[in-house]
């Protein structure tokens, strides 16, 4: 059995005697000395910790003892429930929290539990400031609320239902494998999501105002894929599913460049919130949004409409191609 405590928290198994494993006992000691740290810090005038964790089966009870334990020194408790360390460290500064501690032991195995805390920042304790933690919890240097002071628990779940764009060079893949029978077993309406998330992509990422010569090229040729060939995907031609394989990594060479626009701006919160599926956020968002944005588009509109098989796409009356466009767009996500 084992117990390590560092300047980042506490981490070990659980079960045991007291000291030397991730027990009730000890959770309360730890818990009791970083609220005391934060109390004496005096790095923020809130009196709210933030408790979020993993799903390990110790879980549930860690988050008792440690909710029940920060209430006792008279904190008030802002659960939020299963989270990832980002989400718990965005939901201390979001809520103004004095601080947070995250409950996981990330890669171990199942028997390991962990405490991790966060400053006001939601970032993690300085060397020093986990030192003090440490000497704090060693002398037992703490003193609970009398009950006239306790804190207050509350549960708050929303933080999980958001969004967010995670960008890093170190996403960058160095090469990609387009393998398109990996899509053939996918359900219609997987196909469809997916196949509308990349003409939204490449709608997009043509009309933005970053948009330049090659990556028109590239979303272009994404937009008259798709027209072509998603509704055949869709009912389970593979020639057709091949050529959405091939557009949608097209796509991303384009708007990984260059940005996307208001579509993927209100489909993220509906994703996030709703549990809306990404690409039919976008289906349903697509049209109205290329709507709004149609008269600051130039001559884009005309090229989309030729993609969408508009006969006068490149004669006709500017204003008529560019609805022109936005219908057949709108047309496509009906008839799926």
């Amino acid at each position: 059995m084992t117990l390590i405590k560092s300047i980042s928290g506490i981490r070990g198994t659980i079960g045991g005697p007291a000291g030397d494993t991730l027990n009730p006992l000890d959770i309360v000691k730890f818990t009791s000395a970083y609220a005391t740290f934060i109390r004496r810090s005096g790095q923020s005038s809130s009196n709210t910790i933030v408790v979020g964790r993993d799903a390990r089966i110790s879980g549930e009870m860690v988050k008792n003892v440690v909710c029940g334990t920060l209430m006792g020194m008279g904190y008030d408790v802002l659960n939020i429930g299963l989270a990832t360390t980002p989400t718990t460290e965005l939901a201390v500064t979001m809520s103004g929290a004095a601080g947070g501690i995250i409950i996981t032991a990330s890669h171990n195995p199942r028997q390991w539990n962990a405490l991790k805390l966060l400053n006001e920042k939601g970032e993690f304790l300085t060397a020093a400031n986990g030192n003090e933690v440490l000497a704090i919890a060693e002398k037992e240097d703490f003193e609970y609320a009398d009950v006239d002071h306790l804190g207050k628990y509350t549960e708050d779940n929303s933080f999980n239902k958001r969004k967010f764009v995670a960008v890093d060079p170190h996403d960058i893949p160095v090469v990609a494998f387009v393998d398109p029978d990996l899509t053939d077993s996918m359900p219609r309406g997987l196909k469809v999501a997916t196949g509308l998330d990349a003409l939204t992509h490449a709608i997009e990422g043509f009309i933005t105002p970053g948009a330049w010569s090659l990556s028109d090229c590239l979303s272009m040729q994404t937009i008259r894929m798709v027209a072509q060939n998603l509704a055949k995907s869709a009912d389970g031609d593979k020639a057709a599913g091949e050529q959405m394989a091939y557009a949608s990594y097209i796509t991303g060479m384009a708007y990984s460049n260059v940005g996307l626009g208001l579509v993927h701006g209100m489909a993220h919160p509906l994703g996030g919130r709703l549990g809306v599926a990404h690409g039919v956020a976008n289906g349903i968002l697509l049209a109205p949004v290329m709507e709004y944005n149609k008269d600051f588009t130039g001559e884009k509109y005309r090229d989309i409409a030729q993609a969408f098989g508009v006969a006068d796409a490149m004669t006709g009356d500017l204003e008529t191609v560019r609805e022109e466009a936005v219908q057949a767009v709108h047309q496509l996500t009906v008839d799926l």
